[in-house]
């Protein structure tokens, strides 16, 4: 990639922290309100890519019969209404990839997403994608990793005496700015102030039914202060499943991966005549200005 604009939002929708990824590396990121912003983009146009806190988006998996899988879009927000509260077309809601019966789905406040689209289109930045921070955490899914790590059978079982093997469950928790962010599947994952850490995990091993079967974790912070604090709020029984410590720019995401794309629906990205109208636009109307002028001209001549 070539000078990417990636912009998140930190928290509130009037505080933003950007930077432009190269083919290598990461710029110095920024931080600042939208006039910030406004002035480090200068007076050209902009395409971003924006990351929403996780607080501010949930994700979950829903289950579809194949005669419902050509209707999806239409039909899976409806599951959510007994889930939810409110009025279920306050909601954006983005479909992930369809496979075996099941789906991930992201949603969020489609007046508080629109605003912030909004926004940023006022000062000249179009979002071509969007993505909820958790899910843009590097992950290793559960297919790699089992063709990865062969299991090794007992020396003296023959093959039917082997016990099956059981899949290895891998989530990835990344500390940064307060929040701790969880991706514990390909397109779901959350964000929970680092206090609440212990007991969000807790829930979801019991939301998962998990038992004894815990997952592989793997802990990212840029700082070694705050690798340490997100292993200190471990629960006791998580902390010893910790395979991996990772120090890494909070920049270092997985864009190319496979997590929930909130554009789409009314927030997909313009078609490119749109784009090229807006663009032409202005000197569109400052043209006929100049020719009602020049006819005006000669008409009084």
């Amino acid at each position: 990639m070539s000078s990417q604009l990636v912009v998140s939002i930190n928290g509130s929708a009037d505080h933003f922290r950007w930077c432009w990824l190269g083919e290598d590396q990461a710029s110095a990121p920024t931080a600042g309100d939208l006039d910030a912003l406004r002035a480090a983009i200068g007076d050209l146009s902009q395409q971003a890519w924006l990351l929403l806190p996780g607080a501010k988006v949930v994700t979950r998996s829903l289950e579809y019969t194949e005669k419902e899988k050509k209707h999806l879009r239409n039909l899976l927000p409806f599951q959510l209404e007994e889930s939810v509260v409110g009025d279920i077309d306050d909601l954006h809601v983005a479909i992930g990839t369809a496979s075996a019966g099941k789906v991930a789905l992201a949603y969020t406040d489609k007046q508080w997403l629109k605003a912030i689209f909004t926004q940023l289109s006022n000062i000249g930045i179009e979002i071509t994608r969007c993505w909820a921070a958790p899910l843009v955490l590097p992950f290793e899914s559960q297919e790699v990793r089992a063709s990865a790590e062969p299991s090794v059978p007992e020396p003296d079982a023959t093959p039917e005496e082997q016990p099956a093997a059981s899949p290895s469950i891998l989530w990835t928790l990344g500390y940064d700015q307060g929040q701790v962010n969880l991706r514990f599947a390909e397109q779901e994952g959350f964000s929970v102030p680092l206090p609440l850490l212990a007991p969000a995990l807790e829930m979801l091993i019991a939301t998962h039914k998990l038992g004894e079967n815990l997952p592989s974790l793997t802990l990212r912070a840029a700082e070694q202060a705050d690798l340490d604090a997100l292993y200190q709020h471990l629960p006791a029984h998580l902390a010893a499943q910790v395979r991996s410590q990772v120090l890494a720019d909070p920049w270092k995401l997985d864009f190319n991966g496979k997590a929930i794309d909130l554009c789409q629906a009314e927030f997909s990205q313009r078609l490119p005549l749109e784009r090229w109208i807006k663009l032409w636009r202005d000197i569109g109307i400052l043209a006929l200005v100049t020719f009602v002028v020049y006819v005006g001209v000669l008409g009084f001549n």
